[in-house]
Protein backbone atom coordinates (compact mmCIF):
# COMPACT_ATOMS: atom_id res chain seq x y z
CA UNK A 1 0.00 0.00 0.00
CA UNK A 2 1.40 3.43 -1.21
CA UNK A 3 2.77 5.27 1.84
CA UNK A 4 0.37 8.06 3.07
CA UNK A 5 -2.51 6.32 1.58
CA UNK A 6 -5.76 6.50 4.01
CA UNK A 7 -7.21 3.10 5.45
CA UNK A 8 -11.10 3.00 5.20
CA UNK A 9 -12.84 2.93 8.17
CA UNK A 10 -13.91 -0.70 9.21
CA UNK A 11 -17.48 0.44 9.33
CA UNK A 12 -17.31 -0.04 5.45
CA UNK A 13 -16.20 -3.49 6.52
CA UNK A 14 -13.19 -3.12 3.94
CA UNK A 15 -11.97 -6.19 2.16
CA UNK A 16 -8.50 -4.88 2.70
CA UNK A 17 -6.47 -5.75 6.18
CA UNK A 18 -6.59 -2.85 8.75
CA UNK A 19 -4.36 -2.96 11.97
CA UNK A 20 -6.39 -4.44 14.79
CA UNK A 21 -5.33 -0.79 16.31
CA UNK A 22 -8.51 0.29 14.34
CA UNK A 23 -10.71 -2.22 16.16
CA UNK A 24 -8.99 -0.87 19.38
CA UNK A 25 -10.46 2.82 18.49
CA UNK A 26 -13.75 1.56 17.90
CA UNK A 27 -13.70 -0.06 21.57
CA UNK A 28 -12.29 3.13 23.08
CA UNK A 29 -15.28 5.14 21.74
CA UNK A 30 -17.65 2.08 22.67
CA UNK A 31 -18.13 1.96 18.98
CA UNK A 32 -20.58 -1.56 19.07
CA UNK A 33 -22.17 -1.35 15.79
CA UNK A 34 -18.44 -0.32 14.31
CA UNK A 35 -17.40 -3.91 16.46
CA UNK A 36 -20.22 -6.27 15.19
CA UNK A 37 -19.27 -5.14 11.37
CA UNK A 38 -15.72 -5.88 11.74
CA UNK A 39 -16.98 -9.09 12.67
CA UNK A 40 -17.45 -9.66 9.09
CA UNK A 41 -14.12 -8.50 7.93
CA UNK A 42 -11.74 -10.18 5.34
CA UNK A 43 -8.99 -9.82 7.95
CA UNK A 44 -9.25 -12.68 10.31
CA UNK A 45 -6.77 -10.38 13.04
CA UNK A 46 -9.91 -7.62 12.73
CA UNK A 47 -12.33 -10.33 13.48
CA UNK A 48 -10.90 -11.79 16.31
CA UNK A 49 -9.70 -8.60 17.87
CA UNK A 50 -13.28 -7.61 17.46
CA UNK A 51 -14.62 -10.28 19.13
CA UNK A 52 -12.74 -9.98 22.31
CA UNK A 53 -13.73 -6.31 22.07
CA UNK A 54 -16.96 -7.26 22.23
CA UNK A 55 -16.71 -9.35 25.00
CA UNK A 56 -14.64 -6.90 26.99
CA UNK A 57 -17.04 -4.05 26.75
CA UNK A 58 -20.01 -6.98 27.89
CA UNK A 59 -22.00 -5.95 24.49
CA UNK A 60 -25.11 -8.07 25.47
CA UNK A 61 -26.62 -7.01 22.20
CA UNK A 62 -23.91 -8.28 19.52
CA UNK A 63 -24.93 -11.73 20.85
CA UNK A 64 -26.98 -12.65 17.64
CA UNK A 65 -24.22 -11.42 15.45
CA UNK A 66 -21.05 -13.28 17.51
CA UNK A 67 -23.70 -16.47 16.92
CA UNK A 68 -23.99 -15.62 13.19
CA UNK A 69 -19.97 -14.93 13.05
CA UNK A 70 -19.42 -18.08 14.76
CA UNK A 71 -21.49 -20.35 12.53
CA UNK A 72 -19.69 -18.79 9.30
CA UNK A 73 -16.10 -18.71 10.59
CA UNK A 74 -13.42 -21.27 9.58
CA UNK A 75 -10.27 -20.18 10.53
CA UNK A 76 -9.43 -21.67 14.76
CA UNK A 77 -7.91 -18.81 16.05
CA UNK A 78 -11.16 -16.41 15.32
CA UNK A 79 -13.52 -19.41 16.38
CA UNK A 80 -11.86 -19.80 19.93
CA UNK A 81 -12.02 -15.69 20.57
CA UNK A 82 -15.54 -15.79 19.05
CA UNK A 83 -16.43 -18.65 21.30
CA UNK A 84 -15.24 -16.77 24.30
CA UNK A 85 -16.82 -13.87 23.60
CA UNK A 86 -19.99 -15.58 24.00
CA UNK A 87 -19.21 -17.77 26.80
CA UNK A 88 -19.23 -14.27 28.60
CA UNK A 89 -21.33 -12.95 27.35
CA UNK A 90 -24.32 -15.32 27.32
CA UNK A 91 -23.65 -15.67 31.15
CA UNK A 92 -24.46 -12.13 31.76
CA UNK A 93 -27.31 -11.94 29.35
CA UNK A 94 -30.29 -13.97 30.17
CA UNK A 95 -33.36 -12.11 29.76
CA UNK A 96 -34.31 -11.61 32.67
CA UNK A 97 -31.26 -9.97 33.78
CA UNK A 98 -31.55 -8.00 31.21
CA UNK A 99 -34.94 -6.66 32.15
CA UNK A 100 -33.80 -6.27 35.59
CA UNK A 101 -31.60 -3.86 34.54
CA UNK A 102 -34.23 -2.52 31.86
CA UNK A 103 -32.00 -3.21 28.92
CA UNK A 104 -34.16 -2.49 26.06
CA UNK A 105 -32.00 -2.62 22.77
CA UNK A 106 -30.69 -6.15 24.44
CA UNK A 107 -33.70 -7.69 24.82
CA UNK A 108 -34.57 -6.28 21.39
CA UNK A 109 -31.06 -7.60 20.01
CA UNK A 110 -32.57 -11.03 21.87
CA UNK A 111 -35.63 -11.53 19.56
CA UNK A 112 -32.87 -12.07 16.62
CA UNK A 113 -31.23 -14.96 18.54
CA UNK A 114 -31.69 -18.59 16.87
CA UNK A 115 -32.97 -20.01 19.99
CA UNK A 116 -36.50 -19.82 20.10
CA UNK A 117 -36.38 -19.53 23.87
CA UNK A 118 -34.40 -16.66 24.12
CA UNK A 119 -37.03 -15.09 21.66
CA UNK A 120 -39.82 -15.94 23.25
CA UNK A 121 -38.37 -14.59 26.59
CA UNK A 122 -37.11 -11.15 25.30
CA UNK A 123 -40.93 -11.31 23.48
CA UNK A 124 -42.59 -11.63 26.72
CA UNK A 125 -40.30 -9.28 28.86
CA UNK A 126 -40.23 -6.32 26.29
CA UNK A 127 -44.30 -6.58 26.76
CA UNK A 128 -44.41 -6.59 30.60
CA UNK A 129 -42.13 -3.39 30.13
CA UNK A 130 -44.18 -1.33 28.32
CA UNK A 131 -41.77 0.12 26.54
CA UNK A 132 -42.80 0.85 23.02
CA UNK A 133 -39.28 0.96 21.58
CA UNK A 134 -39.93 -2.73 20.81
CA UNK A 135 -42.92 -1.93 18.56
CA UNK A 136 -41.16 -2.31 15.47
CA UNK A 137 -38.77 -5.08 16.36
CA UNK A 138 -41.69 -7.51 17.45
CA UNK A 139 -43.53 -6.73 14.32
CA UNK A 140 -40.26 -7.93 12.58
CA UNK A 141 -39.95 -10.81 14.60
CA UNK A 142 -43.60 -12.09 13.70
CA UNK A 143 -43.23 -11.61 10.36
CA UNK A 144 -40.15 -13.58 9.75
CA UNK A 145 -40.90 -16.73 7.96
CA UNK A 146 -38.47 -18.29 10.24
CA UNK A 147 -40.36 -17.90 13.27
CA UNK A 148 -42.40 -20.63 15.00
CA UNK A 149 -46.20 -20.14 15.62
CA UNK A 150 -46.08 -20.59 19.60
CA UNK A 151 -43.09 -18.02 19.05
CA UNK A 152 -45.45 -15.95 17.04
CA UNK A 153 -48.00 -16.05 19.87
CA UNK A 154 -45.80 -15.03 22.02
CA UNK A 155 -44.63 -12.09 20.42
CA UNK A 156 -48.58 -11.01 19.26
CA UNK A 157 -49.27 -11.07 23.51
CA UNK A 158 -46.52 -8.75 23.74
CA UNK A 159 -47.97 -6.59 21.11
CA UNK A 160 -51.40 -6.58 22.87
CA UNK A 161 -49.62 -5.60 26.15
CA UNK A 162 -48.02 -2.51 24.37
CA UNK A 163 -51.52 -1.76 22.71
CA UNK A 164 -50.02 -1.65 19.13
CA UNK A 165 -50.76 -5.07 17.82
CA UNK A 166 -52.52 -4.97 14.49
CA UNK A 167 -56.28 -5.52 13.68
CA UNK A 168 -55.75 -8.88 12.45
CA UNK A 169 -53.47 -9.52 15.54
CA UNK A 170 -55.45 -7.95 18.20
CA UNK A 171 -58.32 -10.79 17.38
CA UNK A 172 -55.87 -12.92 19.52
CA UNK A 173 -57.28 -10.40 22.86
CA UNK A 174 -60.78 -10.77 21.74
CA UNK A 175 -60.54 -14.59 22.53
CA UNK A 176 -60.52 -13.29 26.20
CA UNK A 177 -63.22 -10.91 25.79
CA UNK A 178 -65.84 -11.42 29.07
CA UNK A 179 -69.26 -11.74 25.57
CA UNK A 180 -68.63 -15.58 24.47
CA UNK A 181 -70.10 -13.96 21.07
CA UNK A 182 -67.18 -11.75 20.68
CA UNK A 183 -64.87 -14.60 21.54
CA UNK A 184 -66.64 -16.89 19.39
CA UNK A 185 -66.63 -14.06 16.58
CA UNK A 186 -62.89 -13.53 16.80
CA UNK A 187 -62.32 -17.48 16.70
CA UNK A 188 -64.02 -17.52 13.85
CA UNK A 189 -62.24 -14.99 11.63
CA UNK A 190 -58.83 -16.33 12.83
CA UNK A 191 -59.74 -19.41 11.49
CA UNK A 192 -60.78 -18.28 8.43
CA UNK A 193 -57.32 -16.97 7.74
CA UNK A 194 -56.10 -19.71 9.10
CA UNK A 195 -54.36 -18.40 11.59
CA UNK A 196 -51.82 -21.11 13.06
CA UNK A 197 -49.80 -19.09 15.63
CA UNK A 198 -53.68 -17.78 17.52
CA UNK A 199 -53.78 -21.72 18.27
CA UNK A 200 -53.26 -21.53 22.27
CA UNK A 201 -55.26 -18.55 22.46
CA UNK A 202 -58.30 -20.66 20.74
CA UNK A 203 -57.59 -23.60 23.30
CA UNK A 204 -57.90 -21.15 26.38
CA UNK A 205 -60.84 -19.66 24.59
CA UNK A 206 -62.66 -23.00 24.51
CA UNK A 207 -62.25 -23.68 28.02
CA UNK A 208 -64.43 -20.61 28.80
CA UNK A 209 -67.50 -20.78 29.64
CA UNK A 210 -70.30 -18.70 27.59
CA UNK A 211 -71.55 -15.76 29.29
Amino acid sequence: MPVGKQRRSLHSVDTQPISYVNVRRLAAHRDIDGLIDALRHSDPIVRKEAASALRQLGAVRAVPALLTALALERHWQVVASLSIALNSLQQASTPDDLAAQRDIPALIALLDSPNDADVRAAARLLGELGDRRAVEPLLAAFSRATTPDDVRYVIVEALLALKSAPDVLALAGALRHPDWQVRRRAAAVLGQIEARWAVPGLAAALSLAPS
